[in-house]
């Protein structure tokens, strides 16, 4: 039996995406909840003004040594915006990898609450810009 995605939700993923007419081209399954996901875990905390707790918080390890506190916060923050601003999955784990002092490579992993759909997204997170 195949699974609708469309059950997910539909949507406009960011970046946006044009198709070859000029009008936004509509997403809808893991791909809309994966970029969702990625605006939450890239939001700092307070930058939009009506939401000002839209985010994460990953932002404000960014001078942490790279260590397991800043294992546990990071941890922390994701399952916590991510329990607020993604309704649609439950997070099942996370992963963090450790790839250089100065970076990792966040993993969540997660289950689609009205599928049982898993997907899972790996995010790069730096402390500082990579360039």
């Amino acid at each position: 039996m195949a699974i609708d995605q469309n059950y997910i939700g539909k949507g406009i993923i960011f970046p946006v995406e044009l198709d070859s007419k000029g009008f936004s081209v509509i997403r809808t399954g893991i791909l809309l909840i994966n970029s969702s996901i990625k605006m939450i875990l890239s939001t700092p905390l307070r930058q939009r003004i009506f939401l000002g707790k839209f985010g994460s918080g990953v932002e404000n390890t960014l001078g942490e040594p790279n260590d397991d506190v800043l294992k546990g916060l990071v941890e922390h923050y994701i399952y916590d915006s991510l329990k607020n601003w993604e309704q649609r999955i439950i997070v099942t784990a996370i992963t963090i990898a450790r790839t250089r002092p100065e970076a990792m490579d966040v993993s969540v992993y997660y289950t689609v609450k009205t599928t049982g759909l898993e997907g899972v997204l790996t995010f790069p997170f730096y402390k500082s810009l990579p360039y």
